[in-house]
């Protein structure tokens, strides 16, 4: 009984019934927005800086049948930074010397060992002269192979077993071939029986396999 009625069982179960089936429905679908993309911060790779060119040490230096650096037998000398240049020009490095008429300019060495590491010959001493010959002083200065001023015969002919062997009075020349020049390894006769480089000498191809010691070319202000 409800407030004093009296209700038919029958109609009770038919109003349960119907709240029952209310609550069955389904609800309406919550619309849940979607989470906003995350972005993903890209990364801009730092460019890494173009090392400045240097001037190479001494023992930096490595020779071949083409010269070194931008000193190439035939050619004239590159015009290059003088803060990494191999060579400056002097106008006055032969001043007075020689018993020439006119003094003659030259190419020196851009290294604090001077003429006692190497020095070239350009075309009667000018600026714009080809490069006649560069001739190595230093045990220091070596090509890829490591022979240099002060190697034996046999290192030599061993690293170089295509070399020509030139003999010439007192001395031997043993010639390395390439294709722009050569490099002349010179072995003087010594009374002691030494078999080491004495001098080496890069020239160009066409160029003829003179030695340095008995010829006056080995005079820096020579030309």
């Amino acid at each position: 009984m409800v407030n004093g009625m009296n209700i038919p069982r029958a109609v009770l179960v038919a109003v349960l019934a119907l709240s029952l089936a209310a609550c069955a429905q389904e609800a309406p679908p919550v619309e849940v927005a979607e989470p906003a993309p995350i972005e993903t911060p890209v990364e801009t790779p730092t460019p890494t800086p173009t090392p400045e060119p240097t001037q190479p040490a001494i023992g930096e230096i490595t020779i071949s049948t083409e010269g070194f650096g931008y000193l190439v037998p035939g050619q004239p000398v590159a015009d290059v930074d003088p803060a990494i240049a191999l060579v400056v020009f002097d106008e006055e490095a032969c001043k007075g010397l020689g018993g020439y008429e006119r003094d003659f300019a030259r190419w020196v060495p851009n290294y604090p060992e001077g003429d006692e590491a190497f020095y070239i010959y350009t075309h009667s001493g000018k600026r714009d002269g080809e490069i006649l010959r560069i001739v190595i002083r230093t045990p220091n200065i070596t090509t890829a192979e490591s022979v240099g001023v002060g190697s034996s015969r046999e290192e030599l002919l061993a690293s170089y077993p295509d070399a020509r062997i030139v003999p010439k009075n007192g001395f031997e020349i043993i010639a390395v071939d390439g294709t722009a020049g050569k490099i002349l390894f010179e072995i003087q006769d010594d009374a002691d029986g030494s078999d080491a480089v004495d001098f080496v000498t890069i020239v160009s191809t066409d160029d003829e396999d003179r030695g340095i010691a008995r010829s006056g070319a080995g005079a820096t202000c020579g030309s």
